[in-house]
């Protein structure tokens, strides 16, 4: 699951949706990103992020999400991977994807 904390507070949930077609499947990072946008907040409105997974290590979110967390939220949101046995790894959105792809000026 993942979860966008709100500089008022609020939180805005996300949880895997699964599809038979795995391509057709969205993560719950870009599910709560897409819930954050759709909701009319913008990365200025984001005070944290947090991903949890069952996992045996703090959880990792995959390429895509990655790079979608660099074009919603600014560069040095926190960012907490967690795992369902209290284990935690406090990052930023830059380290976790420090050449992500970016607008070219022409």
């Amino acid at each position: 699951g993942a979860a966008i904390l709100l500089k008022n507070g609020e939180y805005i949930m996300g949880c895997n949706v699964e599809n038979i077609s795995y391509g057709l499947t969205i993560c719950a990072e870009r599910n709560a990103l897409f819930q954050l946008v759709s909701a009319g907040y913008s990365k200025d409105d984001v005070e944290a992020f947090c991903v949890v997974g069952d996992t045996t290590n703090p959880i990792s979110p995959c390429g895509a999400c990655r790079q979608v967390m660099a074009e919603l939220l600014d560069e040095n949101t926190p960012v907490v991977l967690a795992n369902m046995n209290d284990e935690t790894k406090l990052t930023t959105v830059k380290d976790l994807l420090p050449y992500c792809f970016e607008e070219i000026e022409v």
